[in-house]
């Protein structure tokens, strides 16, 4: 019946063993078989930017070297720091030529932070040493200098003044000012003093002075280790190279009893005095305060890895907490549960046993999706588990195809194996050429995508493969079997509509006017919002999800936020009525640039490369080891996270740990007493934090409620004490108790709930919104473009690809007005942001697969409708139209089913502010309209399109123009 069935057998066999290993083969060695990602598991994602530009100009790098090969080289340096860490599964992937996207799933934002701090340190080691009388050098006078350059220059750095030629002002040759080191997150640490005790240092230059081999850093490091000071705190302990130990034993030889700068990226991190000649090795110490256990730590990583020529500059950083991933997860699921159980349900109710078939193969292209996913270690996203529900309506809309041609065949006169093989025959040019458009537009959106976008671009291009595969392949054997086993014996299906005769061309000016005047109408309200439509991928800006300590109204929030967009949103012990008036414990805050802010952080940048290109000018020649951090420009997205927190203070919610204190002599046995406050959004027992805590390795721990803290009775609120070796760092303790929690569970067996004051945030700089933007729409074009070349290959006719792109961009236009009046109105979260463009590209390639099956069944008619010499007999008008009616039912039912997924989609993530909410709502606007369009726009605008050509001439009276090149007809039967 089926032709080469054998051939179909093996390769669904061959298949089915590739994905069950696949998946089995990650889960056998304990690995997921789909890594979740950020928007499912939580974590943070970063987006690192390399100024090459600058440096090239600045001369910091060759300009004759290959920007790739600088990034590949920064890509691999970044990969050696986190593999020192034990994160060796950590991504870091190319974006662009001049950026890296780095994902950091399952990480709280304090261990983030730790990373980020490793991977924006340049790594560039220097020992220098201070200068001093014995140098014959006034310093005095040299101080002086300095400082009345600093008057002239508040801003201005000490690498500038460094720069400057001795007779221009600049310092005298052989010494270098170098800054003491200041921590970024607390100003208050810095670097011990060193006399004469200035915010500066002077150093020896020993390359300047004729020593060139008594310029020691970094790169000339053996070994580093973990070792104590004399007090003991934490230090490194490093060696040199051996061709570096005898070199460096002369240079602490003849320095012994002066201090020895450790300078790291052009701070001063500690200066100690040579007490004896150091063959080779030595010590890096904190100075008197000493390094914490995490910074000695971070600095061996570093120093491991190598530095780097270039600084990285965050351009973006998105931050999402595990809970909201478990949320994010459990709408995903249900989105594609509900989708798949209305498909099925239709499927079954209308066509009966064939349905039952098509249900079989959508179980199967599920099953195959999640192995190609698997198989290939790909990402599941957010936007990929609604791109798996829409794959399940997509699907069905092969299995219509051949059925409705199933029966079409039957109704001829055919017998049931005819009709099946034939409907299959003939269903197969309109599934792969639909299908190939949407493929096209998913790979588009896969280039210019980023994160989640590019996870539903992958998720949406394997769902087309498979589909493709189950429909051509598995189901004709699926029939196959069910024919010769006599388990079929006649197609029962039931039939929306009877032999439709509309003349569906005849309102083709009605429906212009009107799709017209609605298109106007939106892009009026388009234009009206303004920039208050753009989401933050589109102007830049932060947003947050903030979590109030009691029921707040969004009024108080807005009071404290003056000037950001807030949105309530429905958190855990929040009733729905409540939220929908305003009330909640949860928003999200949103913190917009404006067009002026995004001017004055690029003339920021643009002004600070302009100060470091000057600089540049006035220097003379620089030794290797003095490179400077390219300039980092105004931008600092965190800012804008700090200071929302800031404003909210007495609402959000209080950090998980508060309140350390350390008291020594008073635990056990003289240690020292350590107390704490630690904080939980859901009650807690007190055997189960004393659990936790000893294991982690607190002395004997004891914990009470905390009669302070307003959940303190209601066992939220716990205060802690107990004993600890010595004083040790805040963040240290901070760190060590949230990792016992972060790793631990309940008697009950569910995780601790410690509180999260913010557990998503998101910052993208100007640049990155510029980019993402100017993307947007190339995507846009180049996937009209494509469509238009390939309906020219496969119909032989532009007008043909013209007619189905202006259909497209009617689609997107009327999508894009809807999408405008809802935010006008406030009836659904939904802005034009990345996954709005998604949306736009999946409409493209679901219309125009509805446009390509209207112009399959048109080639497959103008056989009958044309004369041995060409000429046809009737209207395009006539042909158009029949083709329509044929389709309809098939474009009725497809539609439908579309539309029950992603409704389905949109009415689950209402109101949860997920990036699934408004792209489901575009989505099914684009649904309707992309049917409407290809009955009433597409089809129609064939009929002008031909006039136009033939200039008004009769239909008859000369031979045909041959719109589309007729396809051979199928065989009227086919052997059983």
């Amino acid at each position: 019946m089926i032709e080469n069935v054998g051939r179909k057998i093996a390769a669904v066999v061959a298949v089915l063993v590739l994905g069950a290993a696949a998946i089995l083969w990650p889960w056998s060695s304990g690995k997921a078989v789909l890594p979740l990602g950020l928007d499912l598991r939580g974590g943070s994602r970063m987006v690192y930017r390399f100024d090459v530009a600058t440096a090239k100009r600045l001369g910091q790098i060759s300009p004759n070297e290959r920007d790739s090969d600088l990034l590949d080289e920064s890509i691999q340096r970044l990969s050696d720091r986190i593999d020192t860490l034990g994160l060796r599964e950590i991504p870091i992937s190319k974006q662009g030529t001049d950026r890296i996207a780095i994902e950091l799933p399952g990480l709280d934002k304090e261990a983030v932070e730790e990373i980020k701090r490793i991977l924006e340190s340049l790594g560039r080691l220097e020992f220098r040493i201070a200068a001093d009388a014995q140098d014959g050098i006034d310093l005095g006078a040299e101080e002086r200098k300095l400082d009345e350059w600093k008057r002239k220059n508040p801003e201005g750095k000490p690498e500038a003044f460094n720069a400057l030629p001795e007779n221009a002002g600049g310092p005298r040759k052989g010494i270098r000012w170098t800054p003491l080191w200041v921590d970024r997150k607390d100003p208050n640490r810095k670097a011990e003093p060193i006399p004469p005790f200035r915010d500066e240092v002077a150093l020896r230059d020993e390359a300047a002075l004729g020593k060139p081999e008594w310029v020691f850093g970094g790169d000339d490091l053996k070994f580093t280790g973990a070792t104590q000071d004399t007090n003991g705190a934490p230090a490194v302990l490093f060696e040199m190279k051996n061709e570096e130990a005898g070199p460096f034993g002369d240079f602490t030889q003849t320095y012994k009893g002066r201090r020895m700068a450790i300078v790291l990226d052009g701070a001063i991190r500690s200066a100690p005095v040579i007490e004896e000649k150091l063959p080779g090795r030595g010590i890096i110490t904190g100075g008197m305060r000493g390094f914490s256990f995490e910074e000695m730590n971070e600095l061996r990583t570093v120093l491991r890895s190598g530095s780097l020529r270039l600084a990285p500059i965050l351009d973006s950083e998105v931050s999402i907490g595990p809970s909201l991933g478990e949320d994010a997860v459990r709408l995903g699921t249900l989105s594609a549960l509900v989708s798949a159980v209305l498909v099925c349900a239709f499927m079954a109710g209308y066509y009966r046993l064939t349905g039952l078939a098509a249900i079989a193969g959508i179980v199967l292209n599920v099953g195959l999706m999640l192995a190609a996913l698997a198989l290939f270690r790909a990402t599941l996203t957010l936007p990929g588990l609604g791109g798996i529900a829409l794959t399940m309506g997509m699907a069905v809309d092969a299995n219509i195809l051949i059925y409705e041609r199933m029966r079409e065949e039957r109704e001829k006169g055919r017998t049931l194996a005819q009709s099946i093989a034939n409907g299959f025959k003939r269903a197969f040019s309109a599934i792969v050429d639909g299908n190939l458009t949407t493929l096209l537009a998913g790979f588009i959106l896969y280039k210019i995508g980023t994160g989640p976008i590019k996870g539903f671009a992958v998720t949406l291009c394997i769902g087309i493969l498979t589909t493709l595969f189950v429909a051509l392949v598995v189901t004709p054997v699926l029939f196959h079997f069910l024919v010769t086993s006599g388990a079929m014996k006649e197609l029962r299906m039931m039939r929306l509509l009877s032999k439709p005769n509309f003349r569906f061309s005849r309102y083709r000016h009605a429906c212009v006017a009107a799709s017209t005047l609605l298109i106007l109408g939106g892009l009026l309200v388009f234009w009206n919002r303004g920039e208050r439509l753009y989401g933050l991928d589109f102007t830049g800006g932060a947003v947050v999800r903030a979590r109030m300590a009691r029921p707040v109204s969004i009024a108080e929030v807005r009071d404290r936020v003056p000037g950001a967009q807030v949105s309530a949103v429905r958190g855990e012990g929040d009733d729905a009525a409540q939220v929908a008036r305003g009330v909640s414990r949860e928003f999200t805050i949103k913190i917009k640039l404006t067009a002026a802010e995004r001017e004055g952080i690029e003339r920021a940048e643009a002004a600070e490369r302009e100060r470091a290109a000057a600089a540049a000018a006035l220097a003379a020649t620089a030794p290797a080891t003095d490179l400077v951090a390219s300039p980092t420009g105004g931008w600092e997205g965190k800012r804008y996270v700090e200071e929302i927190r800031k404003n909210l203070e007495g609402l959000i919610l209080t950090s998980p740990i508060t309140g350390i204190l350390f008291t020594p002599g008073a635990g056990v046995n003289g240690a020292t007493l350590l107390t704490a406050e630690i904080h939980f959004s859901s009650p807690v027992e007190a055997p189960d934090l004393v659990r936790v805590l000893e294991k982690a390795g607190f002395v004997q721990p004891t914990v009470e409620v905390d009669p302070q803290g307003p959940g303190g009775k209601e066992g939220l609120d716990w205060r802690l004490r107990a004993s600890v070796p010595r004083d040790l760092p805040s963040e240290q303790v901070y760190q060590a108790i949230r990792a016992a929690f972060a790793g631990s569970r309940t008697s009950a067996g569910a995780p601790f709930p410690l509180t999260q004051p913010i557990p998503e945030s998101e910052a993208l700089g100007p640049r990155v919104v510029a980019e993402l933007r100017d993307k947007a729409v190339l995507a846009l074009l180049l996937s009209w473009i494509g469509i238009v070349l390939y309906v020219r290959i496969r119909f032989h006719e532009y007008r043909y690809g013209i007619a189905a792109v202006v259909a497209l961009v009617h689609d997107v236009l009327v999508t894009l007005g809807a999408v405008a009046v809802a935010n006008a109105l406030g009836l659904v979260e939904v802005e034009i942001d990345l996954s709005m463009i998604a949306a736009f590209l999946t409409i493209i390639g679901f219309s125009v697969n509805d446009t390509i099956v209207i112009y399959d069944r048109i080639r497959e008619n103008l056989p009958k409708y044309t004369d041995h010499l060409g000429r046809r007999k009737e209207e395009l008008t006539v042909i158009v139209d029949e083709a329509v009616n044929q389709t309809l039912s098939r474009t009725i039912m497809t539609s439908g089913t579309v539309l029950l997924t992603t409704l389905a989609v949109f009415f689950v993530n209402q109101g949860g502010h997920t990036v699934l909410e408004g792209w489901a709502f575009a989505m099914c606007v684009g649904v309707v309209t992309g049917s409407y369009s290809t009955v009433y726009i597409a089809s129609p605008l064939l009929v002008t399109l031909e006039r136009f050509v033939r200039k008004g001439g009769p239909p008859h009276a000369q031979p045909s123009p041959a719109p589309i090149a007729p396809r051979p007809p199928a065989p009227a039967e086919v052997e059983g």
